[in-house]
C-alpha cells in the first residue's frame, strides 16, 4: 500500500464511514470482521465469540462501534488539520472577510437557536392545556 495524500486519506475515510453497515453472517463463530476499506487491514477480535448468534452479532457491533469511533477520531483530526493549514494560508485580510462570515453565521445559528427555544415552549405550553 502506497502512501496516501491527506485528502485522499480523508476521502476513504467518508467512504468508510458512509458505508451500509452488515450483519455478520449467521452460524458463523469465525472471530474476523470484515475490513473497513480495503486498504484497512481486518480487525479481529481477543474475545472468541461464543456459539450464541446474539452474543456474536452483540460482539461483532461492539467492535464495530470502537472502529468507527477510531475512524470519526481520524477524520475529525484531519478536517481540524486542512482547515488550520487553509488558515494559514489566507492573508489578513481575507482572514478578515471569513471572520466576518463565522460571526454572521454565529449570530444566525443563535437566531435559530431562539427560535426553536420558543417553538420548544409553546409545545410545554399546548402540552399543559
Amino acid at each position: 500500500m502506497g502512501q496516501l495524500g491527506h485528502n485522499e486519506e480523508t476521502t476513504q475515510l467518508m467512504h468508510t464511514l458512509s458505508r451500509k453497515l452488515t450483519d455478520p453472517p449467521l452460524g458463523k463463530t469465525g472471530n474476523r470482521l470484515p475490513p473497513a476499506e480495503a486498504n484497512y487491514p481486518p480487525i479481529t477480535s481477543a474475545i472468541p465469540f461464543s456459539d450464541n448468534p446474539r452474543g456474536m452479532k452483540s460482539q461483532y457491533w461492539e467492535e464495530r462501534n470502537l472502529q468507527l469511533q477510531r475512524l470519526l477520531r481520524k477524520l475529525d483530526q484531519s478536517n481540524q488539520e486542512d482547515y488550520l493549514q487553509m488558515l494559514r494560508s489566507l492573508s489578513s485580510i481575507e482572514l478578515s472577510r471569513h471572520a466576518v462570515k463565522l460571526e454572521r453565521r454565529s449570530i444566525q445559528l443563535s437566531l435559530e437557536e431562539g427560535k426553536e427555544l420558543q417553538r420548544v415552549g409553546a409545545l410545554n405550553i399546548l402540552e399543559k392545556l
